[in-house]
């Protein structure tokens, strides 16, 4: 049977014999039944093939009928597949690949047939989960450089309690401007790991250097607090207003990025003020 539809297809679409060359030009030379051997079904019928008994017609071996069938048929894991592509016009993938999904669940699907998501959005999942481990070691290994520098296990933790504050601000910025979490938002936080610790570095660094000349913890980071205000804040309008612009460019693809950016350096930095003082002065009583 398969030999027989080999035949028919060479037969009726023609094969590629051979190619005629000329000078720099090649020409294919396609072999095949005429218009009139291949019109209709009745002329499908009697074409002849060769078999040990001689050429006989189609007919004879098959019954010919005219249905309609897909000209390629691809498969996913063994499976049938039918694609169906779009681009997204406006808007996150991941939006609208949630607004689809909705619709799609709608639809009654039969028994042994299945919608599957994949392209873009797929390729986001897959990355995201990568993303996610990049960010847990990106914490672990700054831990680690903290707790070498700071010879101590404690004061990187508070001092790593900034990344969390930035979270706050990341989702309140992208919530404000009505973006999606995507995967340039999530490069944006793990770049935001080694900026916002920066804030809490400041204060608790000078407040240990006072701490050893004398000052009381209170008063050490107190100080700290007063003394490095302006630079923490410059520092960090500095980052917010360079990545400013890029936020008016709704159409760029780096304008989640900045959105994540300003948002968690600006909570955090207002955070790392108030919060770390406390919980460095609450450790210290604890101690």
């Amino acid at each position: 049977m398969a030999q027989l539809g080999l035949f028919l297809r060479y037969s009726l679409t023609g094969n590629d014999q051979t190619v005629y060359r000329e000078e720099n030009d090649e020409y294919k030379i396609r072999v095949q039944y005429t218009e009139s051997d291949r019109s209709d079904i009745d002329a499908v019928e009697n074409v002849t093939i060769p078999t040990p008994k001689g050429l006989v017609p189609i007919k004879v071996l098959c019954t010919v009928v005219h249905q309609g069938g897909a000209a390629n048929i691809n498969r996913k894991n063994r499976q049938r597949l039918v694609t169906v592509t779009a681009n997204v016009a406006q808007g996150a993938v991941g939006t609208k690949a949630k607004e689809l999904k909705q619709l799609t669940d709608k639809i009654p699907v039969a028994s042994g047939y299945k919608i599957y998501y994949g392209g873009q959005q797929e390729r986001t999942q897959e990355s995201f989960g990568s993303l996610i481990q990049a960010t847990l070691l990106a914490i672990i290994l700054t831990y680690m450089v903290l707790a070498a520098i700071l010879e101590s296990l404690l004061l990187p933790i508070f001092i790593m309690l900034t990344i969390p504050l930035g979270l706050i601000g990341v989702i309140l910025a992208l919530f404000i401007t009505g973006k999606s979490l995507s995967m340039i938002s999530i490069m944006s936080m793990i770049m935001l790991i080694g900026v916002v610790v920066n804030n809490a570095i400041l204060l608790i660094d000078y407040a240990m250097g006072r701490i050893k000349e004398g000052l009381s913890v209170r008063d050490a980071i107190y100080e700290a607090c007063d003394v490095k205000f302006h630079a923490i804040i410059m520092m960090n309008l500095a980052i917010i207003l360079s990545a400013l612009p890029q936020t008016l460019q709704a159409a760029s693809i780096q304008a989640p990025f900045a959105v994540t950016a300003i948002g968690g350096v600006a909570v955090s930095m207002l955070m790392t003020l108030f919060f770390i003082p406390v919980l460095y002065v609450a450790a210290s009583k604890k101690g």
